[in-house]
């Protein structure tokens, strides 16, 4: 029932309801909840880009809403993200390019998780809020590690450079709001 309100909760928030329509020609379920199924779509960005638009499928009633569109002519924000915790961001302002990742939060189905790479080298990674109509990224560069259903937080990756050449890879956690814990940890593989 949680994933049919946010359903509710997007139309009001100005997402477009298609009940009566199909699914764009081309989308592709990446996850269904129970409740709800969500679709990816290939879009044509004004550059000739990348975009996907985001859609969600009442599993009881049918009907379609239209979440959002990224946008491949986004920017990166790295130096908003100072203070190492998510930022918010427009729903109009998520970049992806390459998708590698869009999911249903597992603690929280009126989220949504995306990733992907629009610069050719870095991951960016968002989550969207359904019932707000709101969206944060992450100030990291790996992606997503893996979700923490028990503690509610995102394992996220971010790459560095030693000072004296060669790359490596931290693990860095993040609570439920995008605020970092603190925890972070080298991974070797």
């Amino acid at each position: 029932m949680i994933a049919m309100t946010a359903c509710a909760l997007a139309l009001a928030l100005g997402f477009e309801s298609h009940a009566n329509d199909l699914l764009p020609e081309g989308a592709v379920g990446y996850d269904d909840n129970g409740a709800m199924q969500l679709y990816l779509s290939p879009d044509q960005g004004e550059s000739g880009s990348s975009e996907w638009s985001i859609w969600l499928k009442d599993n009881v009633s049918g009907e379609i809403t239209f979440v959002l569109t990224t946008n491949s002519d986004v920017e990166p924000r790295w130096e908003d993200m100072t203070d190492g915790n998510a930022i918010p961001v427009p729903p109009n302002m998520i970049a992806v390019g390459d998708v590698i990742t869009c999911a249903f939060v597992p603690w929280d189905t009126n989220l949504i998780f995306i990733e992907g790479c629009p610069d050719g080298r870095n991951i960016w990674s968002y989550v969207i809020n359904i019932n707000e109509g709101s969206a944060m990224q992450f100030p990291t560069n790996e992606g997503l590690f893996t979700f923490d259903v028990d503690g509610e937080r995102y394992h996220m990756c971010n790459y560095n450079y030693y000072p004296d050449g060669g790359r490596y890879s931290m693990e860095r956690v993040y609570n439920a709001d995008g605020t970092f814990t603190g925890q972070e940890s080298e991974l070797e593989y």
